[in-house]
Formats: structure tokens, C-alpha cells, sequence
């Protein structure tokens, strides 16, 4: 059953668009709050008039967001009319909830006779067993996995919950879900949002056709508030933290092959790029003076500036054999 406030009002601040068949309209300013959470019905009439049938809609409100209501049109045998701005909304005493308080239901889907035969057993607002038709809940139906409260329910549409859903074990989505976790998804199948202007959905989060795990949407950023830690035993600081002996990676261009980009080698030296591969620098490479280091392994070079004694920058290079050799210095 839905929910239900006292003197559930609004007056039309913006109107559908277009008028007759828009999908959203929004309340004055005042009257923001005054409704209870969706879903219910309400019906739709002009300003200075009383509802009647040639002058009133009922429409169902599926979603209320800062006074902005989200509404099915021409509901209860109603015809859908132009809704002006001025119009009047009110969540009053409609058929169906006369209907729902008759049949003594805790739930509705599509609102048609038979829909409480649906339900096996119901006991202490928690349901035990059943299949339900593109059910909505109310708040005060449980859905718990423990003994005695209900060993499988089946919803063989959808289902909409206006606040929360408490599930005990888990929660198993469509056809051949996974086998185990708390929420199970069938393949092929994302976790999705609705965008903030309501006008289409995003993945969050889906395993592709390569069992890949994608998180989000090509073309939508992916935002992490704090760290991102990748496997096991990460560095303990830093935005991005890797653990040791890691590589981060790149496909190169004819997607043949993985090139390492950076990585820290196992005696702590910073290593970019990888051999046979140039690592070009595309604006300048800034260096701070330094003491000379010890000499390099066999194969290898050191490059660094250091103070010449005398106040002067000049840039050295030391091979593995050999003293450290002067390439240019400060004029």
C-alpha cells in the first residue's frame, strides 16, 4: 500500500512539457515537502474549481525531488489533460486506495484484482513466500533471510522501494545469476544510476564479455573521494597505491602488447619506460642539484647537476667505469 500524509497539497509552480503528456512538473516553493514518498497517486485540477470528472487527472507520482515530481500519466481511468501552471495536486482518497484498504493488501503492482491471491502467506507485515508482479513495498513490509521469516520470494518484474531494502543473505538479479556474493547478477548485466538531470542511467560498475571488471562509462569520469589501493600490500601513503615490484602499464598503439610506463625496481631505484621503448618528454625535464652518487651498475649511466664548489650548476654523467665527467656548466 502506499504511503500517505494529511493534506497532501501542492499548487503548479512549472508545468509538464509539453503540457498533456510531459512527465514532470513542479510544485510551488512552499509546498516542497508536504508530500509523502513516492509512489502514490494524486489527482491533478484547475485553480478556483473543484475536481470533477471532466476537469481532473489522476496521475502516479514515482519520484519527488527537490519539489520536482516525477508522474505517470491518466491514471485510474482518468484522460490526461493539459496541467497548467496555477493547477492544483492533491494525494487524496482515489479508488485505488479504497480497492487496496478493501482487499486488505500490503502491496500493488499493476493494481488488478488477483493481485493479493499472489501472495502465499503474510504474517506480521512479513511476507514468507510468493510471487509478486512488479511489486512495491511499503515501509513497514520486512524482507529478512533468517528462520521463520520467509525461505524465497520471487518478484517476476520489478520492484520499487521508497527508502531502503534490508536483504539477510543475498540478493540474486535476473536469470543465471552468480552463484555467490551477497548480490548476484546475471552476465552481461551492469550496475547502473540515474544521471542528476534524469535523463538517462550510467553503469557504475559491469564484468565484460572478456571478464573484465569495468568501473563506469566510457565518456563519464570515475571520481575517488580518497586512495585507490591496488592489490595486496600497497604502500601505506600516496593518492594511488601500489604494491611492491608493481608496474603500471599501457597498451602500445598496434594493441600487440603491454609496455611498462613506471615502476620501482626491487632495490628501490624509480624506473620509467622499459628497454627498446623511448620515453619522450614533452616539455622540459627539471633536475636539482645534488652530491654525486655512488657509480652505476655495468651497462648504465648516471645524469645529474651538482654544485661545482665554486657557486656554479654544471651537469655530470658517470658510467660504470670511470670518474664522473663535466657536460656542461653554469656561464
Amino acid at each position: 500500500m502506499d504511503a500517505y500524509k494529511n493534506l497532501a497539497y501542492g499548487v503548479v509552480d512549472v508545468s509538464p512539457v509539453p503540457p498533456a503528456t510531459g512527465n514532470s512538473l513542479t510544485l510551488q516553493t512552499r509546498y516542497a515537502n508536504a508530500f509523502p514518498l513516492p509512489p502514490f497517486n494524486a489527482t491533478v485540477w484547475p485553480i478556483r474549481s473543484q475536481p470533477d470528472v471532466l476537469n481532473a487527472e489522476i496521475v502516479r507520482v514515482t519520484a519527488i525531488a527537490d519539489g520536482v515530481m516525477t508522474i505517470t500519466r491518466a491514471q485510474e481511468g482518468t484522460t490526461a489533460r493539459p496541467i497548467a501552471v496555477g493547477d492544483q495536486i492533491a494525494a487524496g482518497i482515489t479508488k485505488l486506495l479504497l480497492d487496496d484498504v478493501a482487499a486488505g493488501a500490503e502491496h500493488h503492482g499493476s493494481h488488478e484484482p488477483g493481485g493479493w491471491d499472489a501472495i502465499t502467506a503474510l504474517s506480521a507485515s512479513i511476507l514468507t513466500s510468493g510471487i509478486l508482479p512488479d511489486t512495491r513495498l511499503s515501509p513497514n513490509v520486512a524482507m529478512r533471510g533468517q528462520a521463520n521469516d520467509f525461505s524465497s520470494l520471487v518478484l517476476t518484474a520489478g520492484m520499487t522501494v521508497g527508502t531502503n531494502l534490508i536483504i539477510g543473505t543475498n540478493l540474486a538479479v535476473g536469470t543465471n545469476p552468480a552463484q555467490s556474493g551477497a548480490i548476484r547478477l546475471p552476465n552481461n548485466q551492469p550496475i547502473t544510476a540515474r544521471i542528476s538531470n534524469n535523463t538517462s542511467d550510467i553503469n557504475l560498475l559491469s564484468l565484460s564479455s572478456l571478464n573484465l571488471i569495468v568501473v563506469g562509462a566510457s565518456g563519464n569520469r570515475v571520481s575517488v573521494p580518497s586512495t585507490l589501493e591496488v592489490g595486496s600490500s600497497p604502500s601505506a601513503s600516496g593518492a594511488l597505491r601500489l604494491p611492491n615490484a608493481s608496474e603500471i602499464k599501457a597498451r602500445n598503439g598496434a594493441n600487440t602488447a603491454d609496455i611498462s610506463m613506471m615502476n620501482v625496481t626491487l632495490s628501490n631505484v624509480l624506473s620509467l619506460g622499459q628497454t627498446g621503448t623511448p620515453v619522450q618528454i614533452e616539455s622540459t625535464l627539471a633536475l636539482i642539484e645534488r652530491t654525486a652518487p655512488a657509480a652505476p651498475a655495468a651497462n648504465r649511466a648516471n645524469l645529474w647537476i651538482e654544485d661545482d664548489g665554486a657557486g656554479k650548476t654544471r651537469l655530470m654523467v658517470q658510467f660504470a667505469t670511470g670518474a664522473a665527467i663535466q657536460i656542461a656548466i653554469q656561464a
